[in-house]
């Protein structure tokens, strides 16, 4: 058996008779080209005898018939078959076994074999093994070896992530002293930054946002302030504080009370919030101010009145000296 191929042409359906065939008897042009391939595979010249088609390729007698009679097959007087036209199309045999000599030299020639398998007196024609000539197998290193040890480590250290001051900064310098790090800066997409963007803007453009009627309200407000500081960012935190507290009707009274508080010392508002953080705060709606007018007089304590008793002890004495001095001085 050969590894060649049969040729048919490309217009082989296409061709009338062909065309005939396929509509009348469709399974002998089947037959017929099973008689193409082996008459190819077996190198027969066209040429198909009794047993191939009889027995290998089992052609029905009626298909045989048939194939006689539209003149596929010649039927020959020595027995057997011979397919019509197939030197026309298909190599011989001769010029197949000539092909094959020709290709058997040309592989003796070039020291190819058909399997691909050369033997060792091929693949070293000086009797010398080609392991020898090679390269050897790099020596592995010894674990017990320091210089395995390291560069182990490097290796674990690498596939970890993990980096020495040296191996991160060759140079010895230290790259958070010399690079400078970008300031965080607020997402533009952001709305927070959007409304506090807008509202500097606002804010650095105008010197006074609040109305007539506004401005009386805030001027009554800094009065009762008891801490006068930043004015003018004051205004802007009252016009925005009017918006939520819905008028300037709380914020009056929230100031009112604060600065009645009894709790806060008088002389202690330079420890107070400024007018601007105070009304950002919503203080105004604290209520645990308690009023002057209904606050009684804090009783000292146990302390006190012994420190104010040893006073008093003190002052007596001292009368009482200075008494003597001016008796004897009369």
């Amino acid at each position: 058996m050969s590894n060649g191929y049969a040729r048919l042409k490309n217009d082989f359906w296409h061709s009338p008779k062909i065309m005939r065939a396929l509509a009348e008897n469709p399974a002998a042009i089947g037959y017929y080209v099973a008689g193409i391939s082996y008459a190819s595979d077996n190198l027969t010249d066209g040429h198909l005898s009794e047993t191939a088609v009889c027995y290998a390729m089992r052609v029905p007698d009626e298909i045989i018939d048939w194939l006689e009679d539209e003149g596929f097959w010649e039927c020959l007087e020595d027995g057997g078959w011979m397919i019509h036209g197939y030197l026309e199309h298909q190599n011989s045999r001769e010029k197949i076994e000539h092909a094959r000599k020709k290709d058997a030299q040309r592989k003796r020639a070039t020291g190819d074999r058909e399997d691909g398998i050369r033997t060792e007196s091929e693949r070293n024609p000086n009797g010398i093994r080609s392991d020898l000539t090679q390269n050897p197998k790099p020596k592995t290193q010894n674990p017990s070896d320091s210089s395995y040890e390291e560069s182990h480590t490097t290796r674990v250290r690498e596939e970890d992530g993990i980096r020495t001051e040296s191996e991160r900064n060759p140079n010895g310098i230290r790259s958070d002293l010399t690079q400078n790090p970008k300031p965080k800066t607020q997402n533009p997409s952001d709305s927070s930054y959007e409304e506090s963007h807008t509202t500097r803007v606002r804010e650095s453009e105008e010197d006074n946002p609040l109305t007539a009627t506004e401005q009386g309200y805030f001027d009554h407000f800094w009065d009762l302030y008891p801490k006068k500081q930043g004015k003018r960012d004051a205004m802007f935190a009252f016009k925005r504080a009017l918006r939520r507290a819905h008028g300037a009707t709380a914020i009056i009274a929230g100031v009112t009370r604060f600065a009645q508080d009894p709790n806060r010392p008088p002389d202690g508002d330079r420890y107070l919030r400024s007018p601007k953080n105070w009304l950002e705060g919503d203080c105004w709606k604290d209520t645990n101010y308690t009023p002057t007018a209904t606050r009684t007089p804090a009783q000292p304590s146990k302390q006190q009145q012994n420190l104010q008793h040893n006073l008093d002890l003190v002052r007596m004495v001292e009368a009482q000296e200075r008494g003597e001095a001016i008796a004897e001085l009369k």
